[in-house]
């Protein structure tokens, strides 16, 4: 049976993480899946970990490479994916049961689309053992399950960009060259990732259904941020991006000339 959807997972010594994150992925109520577990590097015990979840399940497909970064993880987890549609989970985050069965759903009612994203979960894990959940600043955008183009839409443009909330249609990915920037470590490649996919869709769903738990107290987390150089970088990358599509629509202009303004300011304070 042809596969229909392809998870790929990139994993950089997640040890305590990495088994929620699979197990969550195993639970989903949707089974036709396909697992890529690219472990980068890992100098912990996360390769092992995968490996005693692989062995107890065909899906999983684990890859043990020397460290390359974030990007270049998932662009092989990209040129390895046979699935119609690709979603990305963050080794260190998890997903609710229902997540893919819901978004395929959405994809297969409407012909051709290339993005279904959703809204998800900020979750605080604390040493006390207990958590708490708050919604993510973008599930205050009202749900759009109609196909649309990103100018119809730009708002969600200015919000996390949140690529692990999606289903990519495999082939829209190919046609239109998406790949990663390769910078060392996670680097916020998911920025200009996220710009140039929205930007050449030319059919997005979107819903504030939260079915995603992206964990905000791992302190090795991407976010926590160390050096102030990475945004600049990657703003450049968006620009570049720009310049490549021809991109010179006023209302799109300025939503990445707001992002622009956001991170001078996380720039500035982390000085």
């Amino acid at each position: 049976m042809a596969i229909v959807v392809s998870i790929i997972i990139s994993v950089h010594n997640s040890e305590k993480y990495i088994a929620q994150c699979l197990q969550s992925v195993l639970d989903q109520s949707f089974d036709n899946l396909q697992i890529i577990c690219i472990n980068d590097g890992s100098t912990d015990h996360s390769y092992e970990i995968m490996h005693s979840f692989a062995q107890k399940d065909s899906r999983i497909i684990l890859v043990d490479q020397e460290n390359t970064g974030y990007g270049a993880a998932l662009n092989r987890g990209l040129e390895m994916a046979s699935g119609k549609y690709i979603g990305i989970l963050e080794s260190d985050d998890f997903i609710d049961p229902f997540m893919y069965e819901s978004l395929l759903e959405i994809a297969e009612k409407c012909h051709d689309v290339e993005i279904v994203k959703c809204a998800y979960w900020d979750y605080f894990e604390y040493s006390n053992g207990t958590h708490k959940l708050s919604p993510s600043m973008s599930s205050k955008i009202d749900s759009h399950l109609f196909p649309f183009k990103i100018e119809q839409y730009p708002e969600l443009l200015i919000y996390h960009p949140s690529i692990w909330t999606c289903l990519y249609q495999k082939d829209f990915l190919i046609k239109n060259q998406l790949r990663f920037v390769e910078a060392p470590g996670a680097g916020w490649i998911d920025n200009p990732f996220f710009f140039e996919s929205l930007l050449s869709a030319e059919k997005i769903i979107w819903t504030n259904d939260k079915h995603y738990y992206y964990r905000r107290t791992n302190p090795e987390c991407s976010s926590n941020l160390k050096d102030c150089t990475i945004p600049l970088k990657r703003l450049i990358d968006i620009w570049d991006a720009f310049k490549k599509r021809n991109i010179n629509n006023p209302v799109i202009l300025d939503y990445f000339f707001k992002r622009c303004l956001i991170y001078t300011s996380l720039q500035l304070f982390d000085f």
